[in-house]
C-alpha cells in the first residue's frame, strides 16, 4: 500500500496545530511500517519544499505539479485539501469547524471558508474524513450527516519528553500562563478580566500570554490595547519552541479558557512538563482534558477567577492534577494517532 500525504500545509515558517498533526503523523507512520505499509510519499508544490523541509525536518519530499498526484493507493489530506480527481483513494481530516460559528470568526473568511469545506465535501468526493474529536465528530455529522458511514474521531497525540531537570527559568516571579493564538474564540478577554479580579489579591503573579495575533474583534483590540499598558501582563508574540517550553515548563499554572476547539493542544502540553491546567468544561476541550485538568464555565469571569485563585492556593490540588496530566498524556500518542489511521487507510481500500 503506498499513502501519499499533502505536506502543503507545512509552508509556514510557525508550525501551529495542524503541522505539528501532520509531522508527527508521518514521523510515526516511518516508524512502524509493516506489511501493509510499504510506502509513504510526503508531497508539496515545488515552491514550497526547501520551507518544509528546513521547518519539519522532513527528508525526500516529492514534489508535485498542481493536480498531478503521484501514483499511490491512498491520499491524505491533513490540511483539508484532496484533489478532485483521481484513481486513489481519498482521505480528508477535519480539524474543526470552527469557520460556521461566525460569532468567533472574521465574516468574510467564515463565508470563503465554508465554501471552500462544501466544495471539497461535496464536490471532491473524500472516501473517509478523520476528525480529532467525538465532539466534532457529532458536531460534523450534523451538518453533513450523509458521511455517517464515512467517519472516524482519531485522537491527536503529544510529543513526550524525559525530563532530568527544568532549564532555569527566563522569569524570577510567580506566574501563571495561556498558549495559543491571540484572537476571539480563545476567550483571552475573560482570562484578562478574570486576572484583573486575581491580581488585587494576589501582589506578586503575574500573567504571560504566549502567541501570535490572530482575528481580532472590537472587543479583544480593546483589551489587548490594555495588555500592553499593564506591567503585570507580558504579551510575548509567537515564540521559537525552546523559549515556549521553557516559560511553559516553568509555570504554576497554564490557563486555557477557549469557547471553541477542534482538539487543543495547549491543554495536554503543560501536562507534559508537571504543569496543572485550568480549561473550560465543554466542547472538544472538556473531551481532551478528561479529569487531567481542573475545569469549569470559563464564560463566567469570575468563575474562571476562582478557580484560579484555588490552584493557586492549593498546593495539592496542583500536584493531584500533575500527576493525572502525566497519566493522560501517556494515554495520547502520535503512534496511537498513526496505528488507528493506518486501519482507515487499510479500509478504504
Amino acid at each position: 500500500m503506498k499513502i501519499a500525504i499533502d505536506v502543503s500545509g507545512l509552508r509556514s515558517k510557525k508550525l501551529t496545530g495542524v503541522g505539528t498533526y501532520t509531522v508527527n503523523l508521518i514521523k510515526s507512520l516511518q516508524n512502524d511500517f509493516d506489511s501493509s505499509v510499504n510506502g509513504v510519499f510526503r508531497i508539496s508544490r515545488f515552491k514550497h519544499q526547501e520551507i518544509i523541509k528546513k521547518n519539519s525536518g522532513l527528508e525526500n519530499i516529492k514534489p508535485i505539479i498542481p493536480f498531478v498526484i503521484p501514483q499511490c493507493d491512498v491520499f491524505h489530506g491533513p490540511d483539508f485539501w484532496i484533489p478532485k480527481f483521481g484513481k486513489f483513494k481519498k482521505v480528508v481530516t477535519i480539524h474543526d469547524l470552527a469557520v460556521y460559528h461566525e460569532d468567533l470568526y472574521e465574516p468574510n473568511a467564515a463565508k470563503y471558508y465554508q465554501n471552500r469545506y462544501e466544495n471539497t465535501l461535496l464536490e471532491h468526493n473524500p472516501d473517509h474524513i478523520i476528525v480529532d474529536t467525538e465532539f466534532i465528530k457529532n458536531e460534523f455529522l450534523n451538518r453533513f450527516p450523509r458521511f455517517e458511514n464515512k467517519i472516524s474521531a482519531i485522537s491527536l497525540g503529544v510529543n513526550h519528553f524525559n525530563f532530568t531537570f527544568k532549564s532555569p527559568p527566563l522569569f524570577d516571579f510567580p506566574y501563571i500562563v495561556c498558549l495559543g493564538t491571540i484572537e476571539k474564540r480563545k476567550n483571552i478577554s475573560n482570562l484578562y478580566r478574570a486576572f484583573q479580579l486575581l491580581k488585587q489579591k494576589n501582589k506578586e503573579i503575574k500573567l504571560i500570554l504566549i502567541g501570535g495575533m490572530g482575528f481580532l474583534d472590537t472587543e479583544l483590540s480593546q483589551i489587548v490595547s490594555e495588555i500592553k499598558q499593564d506591567s503585570r501582563v507580558i504579551l510575548t508574540g509567537y515564540l521559537e519552541e525552546n523559549k515556549a517550553q521553557n516559560i511553559l515548563s516553568n509555570a504554576l499554572i497554564s490557563v486555557y479558557p477557549s469557547l471553541y476547539e477542534g482538539f487543543g493542544f495547549p491543554i495536554l502540553e503543560p501536562m507534559v512538563y508537571g504543569v496543572p491546567v485550568i480549561t473550560s468544561n465543554f466542547g472538544s476541550m472538556c473531551e481532551v482534558a478528561s479529569n487531567a485538568a481542573l475545569v469549569c464555565d470559563t464564560t463566567q469571569i469570575d468563575v474562571l477567577a476562582q478557580n484560579i485563585e484555588y490552584l493557586l492556593e492549593n498546593e495539592s490540588v496542583r500536584n493531584d492534577f500533575i500527576q493525572k496530566g502525566f497519566e493522560r498524556t501517556k494515554f495520547l500518542t502520535w503512534q496511537k494517532c498513526a496505528e488507528q489511521t493506518k486501519k482507515v487507510y487499510q479500509l478504504v481500500c
